[in-house]
């Protein structure tokens, strides 16, 4: 909802500036940049930056610093607007998506918000294919075809955007489902993929899932349906929530094989096995992990196979045969590497380095897995940072260095508590067995 009364500030800004802060009004996210506001006024992107300082100057934004991607990031608040804080609010700027969905384009309605989704739609699904070789195109519906989507060069850098624009994008997705976008809505969610799950922690990783399969359901678009049933498997099993992950992925297998998409098939009996490696069943992990390996070799997916053998490394490790482990962590890592999957071959050198520790080589443990820590550190992913510090701690304990032993795990464990609660459960219970006299090993040490 517009506030259109008379105020000194806003009658004696220019144009372009009344402009941008009308459309600004117009979006339910909680900062702008300069690239989003071009693409939402439909401006060039020096008038828009030059417009938002002139907002900022009037006291319409809020400065919130020069991000490292994004440029110069801005706040709205006040009369421009904070994301809809009342009901009146939020369903003021539906029916603006309403009104344009259904008459078409209106600059005082809809447009400037479709203009934004577009160009949100284009830039994450552009960072999807940079960071995940595995991505699967899917249909994608533009409005207004972005002419000037962001062009990621580095995975460092399309991480860092997602990043940063996660808030804006689950409100972007909750808008079009509430709107009835349907396709825009399963469009966004799928786009995000990488954000899901590279930054396991994500809120709304759930939320975006449900509504997303709502929508590819009533699109009737049955490989919109897998895909997203797939990842939302991952976030099921993210969240210790094994038994319903496994029916996710069956179904995704069943409808696959249905379809005859033997990757779809492959891939999620590799997600299949990996749930039941997290839930503790490592014995029922193997027969879907080397099916999923074998179909994935037969398909030529490399990575498929590389994600395989970690878990297979991973299962043989629970087993105490550390050499089997390190032969197959050896092989994923090689390959990982190879095809520039940088996130997933420090994955696999991070339980390589538990493998030697297990086999009883310290040192080359703690190289491994400092050198894994920088390269989590690269890509930013502060769950498997916490992870590799809560390795760290584990061999530090097992060569009785307890100060340092001490000093990884509460580390670890603040990590945890901002960005994974499960894995802080796991964590906490892992500290407490062996603060226990007669505590049974842990099980959970070595799991995914």
């Amino acid at each position: 909802m517009m506030i259109d009364a008379p105020n000194p500030v806003h009658t004696a800004l220019d144009d372009p500036e009344a402009h941008v802060r009308r459309c600004l009004a117009r979006l339910p996210f909680a900062d702008v940049d300069v690239e989003l506001t071009a693409a939402a006024c439909a401006l060039p992107g020096r008038t828009a930056g030059e417009a938002l300082a002139v907002l900022a100057d009037a006291g319409l934004l809020e400065r919130h610093g020069r991000h490292p991607v994004r440029g110069p990031v801005y706040g709205l608040r006040g009369a421009v607007r904070t994301p809809p804080r009342t009901h009146a609010d939020e369903r003021d700027q539906l029916d603006q998506l309403d009104r344009l969905d259904a008459e078409g384009p209106d600059p005082a309605a809809g447009e400037p918000l479709r203009r934004a989704l577009d160009w949100l739609l284009a830039a994450t699904t552009a960072a999807a294919h940079l960071l995940d070789r595995g991505y699967r195109d899917l249909d994608r519906d533009y409005h207004y075809p972005p002419a000037d989507a962001p062009a990621f060069t580095t995975v460092s850098e399309a991480l860092a955007w997602l990043d940063a624009q996660h808030t804006n994008l689950m409100a972007a997705v909750r808008a079009t489902h509430a709107a009835g976008l349907h396709r825009s809505t399963w469009q966004l969610v799928h786009a995000m993929r990488p954000c899901w799950t590279t930054f396991h922690h994500r809120p709304g990783w759930l939320e975006a899932h449900e509504l997303a399969y709502d929508a590819a359901q009533v699109c009737g678009h049955a490989p919109a349906q897998r895909e997203i049933l797939a990842t939302w498997g991952a976030a099921l099993r993210n969240a210790g929530r094994h038994a319903q992950a496994a029916v996710a992925f069956t179904r995704v297998i069943a409808a696959a094989r249905t379809a005859g998409d033997g990757l779809g098939a492959a891939r999620a009996l590799y997600e299949l096995g990996g749930t039941h490696l997290d839930a503790n069943r490592p014995r029922q992990s193997v027969q879907f992990l080397r099916r999923a390996r074998r179909l994935l070799r037969t398909l030529g997916d490399a990575r498929g196979v590389a994600l395989c053998s970690i878990c297979l490394g991973q299962v043989a490790l629970v087993h105490g045969r550390p050499t089997e482990a390190i032969t197959l962590l050896d092989e994923a890592r090689a390959a990982l590497v190879g095809e520039h999957h940088a996130f997933d071959a420090a994955r696999a050198l991070a339980w390589l380095g538990r493998a030697h520790a297990h086999k009883g080589d310290y040192a080359t443990a703690q190289y491994d897995l400092r050198l894994a820590h920088d390269e989590f550190v690269a890509v930013g992913s502060s769950r498997w940072i916490a992870r590799v510090r809560e390795m760290l701690g584990d061999i530090a304990r097992e060569q009785h260095r307890l100060e340092d032993a001490t000093r990884f795990h509460a580390q670890a464990l603040e990590m945890y508590g901002r960005s994974s609660p499960c894995d802080a459960k796991r964590l906490r219970r892992h500290l407490d067995g062996l603060k226990a006299p007669t505590g049974s090993p842990d099980r959970d040490r070595d799991r995914v």
